[in-house]
């Protein structure tokens, strides 16, 4: 939708909803109305092209910050899950330009999401016209995913599996997570042609898995059908989104911050109620499956299955090729972290997990000047934020809020633990998006 009759004024930079550039410089040169346009319309599609590849509005800030400072134009940005609204203001004068843009991001593509930031510095360091830039955006947009949709049922297979070793469940076990993680790939592969399908498939799928886990289970009992399950959706959990919520919250960013925890609790209400259904429903055709008992693994088969699911999920995110060895590190590193720090408590060790894996993508960050959540997105998930919550509202469903309780408030503490993880390091070491 394109206004350009003045909008109101923007929400309050306290809020943390908005970005706003100070008034332009007289020390540059100020941009004729065509430059103006163009560098105005650059912004627009960048910014669309970034939310589609899954930027934060952190990262989104600074690419508009950034952008505003080279081409020396005043303007404010408000930014939501789903809505981008550009003002800009052309020296001199008092009218504004309102444009706003309706981006939703159908997945998380890493690969193209760091191609993107290479553009944004080029055209920062005049490296590249801004024609040519326009051409590089059209040019990603065209091009391939990295990854065929062979190669990323292995990611949904071997992020299941790892995930599932992580939960203490038998070898065979996590192969089953793993095949049924192939139903959610197949369901991801309908939603194209299916509204419907689209619109119930977090719900769908868990559903979908949680019945055939418990379907197995009442045959085979030594398989923890709920643990199973749990991994089968582990690439449906939000995990990132709660914490991304919780962090914009704490950083005063209300809109997008609310926006994405509530996203998140539904999302996870919806994997909660689905998994349950199909679980129920089997029980009650053909009996209660028996309780399985836990497998206990050794620290170094444990950082193996870390490195497996992280692996598994660059996989399906697109993380590029040379940046595989990264994410997988990080999600090494992240277990690490939890490992050490489970010794002073249970809070401590997602916070030493988040610390650690913030740190070391700021240096990722730094050394190849492509952005951090290439390796915090995927290493993420080791830290199991979303996977308590889920845990803790299927024993609230089953025993009672007294059953569940426990395990809720050691998830919320987990997320608390990890966004004070991230704020830390970046105090410590600043990431290229937040500069």
């Amino acid at each position: 939708m394109d206004e350009t009759a003045a909008p109101p004024e923007p929400a309050r930079d306290d809020a943390g909803e908005t970005e706003t550039s100070p008034p332009a410089s007289d020390s540059r040169p100020t941009l004729d109305k065509a430059d103006f346009d163009r560098v105005t319309s650059f912004i627009i599609q960048l910014g669309a092209a970034a939310r589609t590849y899954g930027a934060g509005s952190p990262q989104l800030a600074a690419y508009m910050h950034r952008l505003r400072q080279v081409a020396n134009i005043d303007a404010h940005h408000l930014f939501t899950t789903s809505y981008i609204w550009h003002i800009f203001c052309y020296p001199g004068e008092v009218w504004q330009f309102g444009y706003l843009d309706r981006v939703i991001g159908k997945s998380f593509n890493l690969g193209k999401l760091a191609k993107l930031s290479a553009v944004v510095d080029q055209v920062c360091e005049l490296e590249i016209t801004l024609a040519a830039a326009f051409k590089e955006l059209k040019q990603l947009a065209a091009d391939p995913d990295d990854y065929n949709p062979w190669i990323v049922a292995i990611g949904y297979f071997s992020s299941a599996a790892g995930f599932a070793v992580i939960l203490n469940t038998t070898f065979f076990a996590a192969a089953l997570s793993g095949l049924l993680s192939l139903v959610v790939f197949a369901l991801t592969l309908l939603t194209a042609g299916s509204k419907w399908i689209t619109d119930t498939f977090e719900f769908l799928s868990a559903l979908v898995v949680g019945a055939l886990a418990c379907l197995v289970a009442v045959y085979l009992p030594e398989v923890d059908y709920v643990s199973v399950a749990l991994a089968g959706i582990v690439v449906l959990i939000p995990g990132y989104t709660l914490t991304v919520g919780v962090g914009e919250l704490m950083d005063r960013q209300i809109l997008t911050g609310s926006e994405g925890l509530v996203k998140g609790l539904l999302t996870a209400v919806q994997l909660v109620f689905g998994a349950s259904i199909g679980a129920t429903f089997v029980a009650w055709v053909f009996g209660h499956p028996i309780e399985a008992t836990a497998v206990e693994y050794s620290t170094s088969l444990l950082l193996i299955s870390a490195a497996i699911l992280t692996f598994g999920l660059a996989l399906v995110f697109q993380v590029s090729p040379r940046d595989l060895l990264w994410a997988i590190t990080g999600g090494v590193i992240a277990y690490s972290g939890t490992q050490i720090g489970a010794v002073w408590g249970d809070w401590q060790g997602p916070f030493i997990g988040s610390l650690l894996l913030a740190l070391f993508g700021a240096l990722y960050s730094v050394l190849t000047r492509r952005p951090a959540i290439v390796v915090n997105l995927t290493a993420i998930m080791v830290l199991v934020p979303g996977a308590s919550a889920i845990l803790g509202m299927s024993l609230v469903r089953e025993g009672g809020v007294a059953e569940g309780l426990d395990v809720e408030l050691n998830a919320v503490m987990t997320i608390f633990a990890i966004v004070a993880g991230q704020i830390i390091a970046n105090t410590l070491l600043a990431t290229r998006e937040h500069r």
